[in-house]
């Protein structure tokens, strides 16, 4: 009877004891977490790998309810204790004594290449000061009614033509020249042609003329004009216009007014015909036409005399080339008559070689 007695003790201090043996103590040293007692199960061999493991280096017990794993991933869960339904739903949950790691902000992913983001303000420029009235009145300053006689001056030197030609089977000397000073608007020029033969001055006209510019194309002339050569020199007034015609045709047209009434007007006219970017064909065209006779010149009234002219002329600068051509001259009406008197021809043709030439 006693020994059923003392058996029956034991028994109940071992049912007494059970739970105690049952707790679990966390080693981690994250601090000591109880747990809810769980029967005791033996493991299964299949599930021992997926079982979380504890940052101590000893595996977790399956029978706890959860354990925080600070590898990110979120933690285990068992069956809930008491002390866990007590919790607020709202929120991460932790184990009391261990750090809550839901407080930590990771920063966002950059925003891969190629990518929009159209929720994203772009950032603002430089933003450009505003210009005073000061400013803006010293960029673009009134221009006066002079104005254009501030612009720098302007020199040139053009020889147009200074060639060699074939005069009865004598070589004669030709030429063509001026000299300008001025600006865009008002020029004051100097021009002289002429033609020697045998050491002797044939005939030469030298001018000295105001150029005013009336239009975008067009220029007004002013000036005076002397006659040299042979016979008693000649004295003339002059006025015209002269500039760039449709189809890029150069014109000049000028009125003389000379000594005892007598008149003169001469009309000339040329083009360049560009073949290559070096290579110009040039024709040209030149009238003088006189109001009253006048032997001592050899001149009679109306149009005395026509020169045509076709000259092809090399560029190898634009200020300097040289050139080949032919000239026709042809004399009428009483110039003419004059001529054939004298014993000469009325109309001839020249070969001509010479060069264009400006600085």
């Amino acid at each position: 009877m006693k020994c059923v007695i003392k058996l029956a003790a034991l028994a109940a201090a071992l049912l007494l004891t059970a739970p105690l043996q049952a707790q679990e103590v966390d080693h981690s040293g994250h601090g000591q977490a109880t747990v809810a007692a769980a029967p005791s199960v033996a493991p299964d061999p299949s599930t021992d790998a997926a079982a979380p493991t504890d940052h101590s280096g000893h595996a977790a017990n399956p029978a706890v309810s959860a354990v925080t794993d600070h590898s990110g991933h979120p933690p285990v869960e068992g069956p809930a204790s008491s002390d866990e339904a007590a919790l607020p739903l709202t929120g991460p949950r932790s184990t009391p004594g261990e750090q809550d790691h839901s407080t930590h902000q990771m920063p966002a992913p950059a925003t891969p290449p190629g990518t929009h983001d159209h929720g994203a303000r772009s950032t603002p420029g430089p933003v450009l000061p505003v210009p005073t009235a000061e400013e803006v009145r010293a960029a673009f300053p009134e221009l006066g009614p002079h104005a254009h006689m501030q612009a720098p001056l302007l020199t040139q030197l053009l020889v147009e033509r200074l060639e060699v030609l074939d005069a009865d089977g004598e070589a004669a000397l030709l030429w063509e020249a001026g000299a300008m000073a001025g600006n865009d608007m008002d020029r004051l020029v100097f021009s002289s042609e002429g033609e020697r033969l045998q050491g002797e001055t044939e005939e030469a006209r030298h001018e000295l003329y105001w150029r005013h510019a009336v239009t975008r194309w067009w220029e007004s002339r002013l000036g005076v004009r002397h006659d040299a050569g042979e016979g008693e020199g000649r004295d003339w007034l002059g006025f015209g216009v002269e500039g760039l015609a449709p189809f890029f045709v150069e014109l000049s047209a000028v009125a003389y007014v000379g000594e005892n009434g007598r008149s003169a007007a001469t009309l000339e006219a040329e083009y360049d015909l560009r073949l290559t970017s070096r290579l110009i064909l040039q024709p040209r065209l030149e009238l003088n036409a006189y109001g009253r006779g006048d032997a001592g010149q050899g001149l009679g009234s109306g149009l005395a005399e026509t020169e045509t002219g076709l000259r092809l002329r090399y560029e190898i600068r634009r200020e300097f080339a040289p050139y080949l051509g032919v000239e026709w001259t042809r004399l009428h009406g009483g110039t003419a008559d004059l001529a054939r008197a004298g014993g000469e021809r009325s109309g001839e043709a020249r070969g001509v070689a010479g060069f264009r030439l400006w600085y």
